[in-house]
């Protein structure tokens, strides 16, 4: 049986699992094997060619390794794969946006 072909999707919602970027865990961020999964998780949300995409994770995600975990998160999702963007010099609040390379 062929699998059906199907266009590009609007919206890729999700999230990775929190254990490495949690407060109440070690904080391991992109360094840990389930926080490393984040990057595989924008990395396939960048390929699918979607519109938007939100992604849900726990607070301590946007602090980890100094907020330059997010900002490699960020890029990742936008398209530039090994870049950070230097997370603002009060932190990155409650989110962070970008548009696509």
């Amino acid at each position: 049986m062929q699998g059906k072909e199907y266009g590009a999707a609007e919206l890729i919602v999700g999230g990775t699992p929190c254990q490495d970027y949690s407060l109440a865990g070690l904080r391991a961020g992109l360094a840990g094997n389930r926080g490393n999964l984040t990057l595989e998780f924008s990395n396939l949300a960048y390929r699918s060619g979607a519109r938007w995409l939100a992604w849900e994770n726990v607070p301590g995600a946007l602090t980890t390794n100094g907020g330059r975990d997010f900002g490699a998160i960020l890029a990742t999702f936008s398209g530039r794969h090994g870049s950070i963007f230097e997370p603002p010099a009060d932190g990155w609040g409650s989110s962070g946006i970008v548009e696509p390379a």
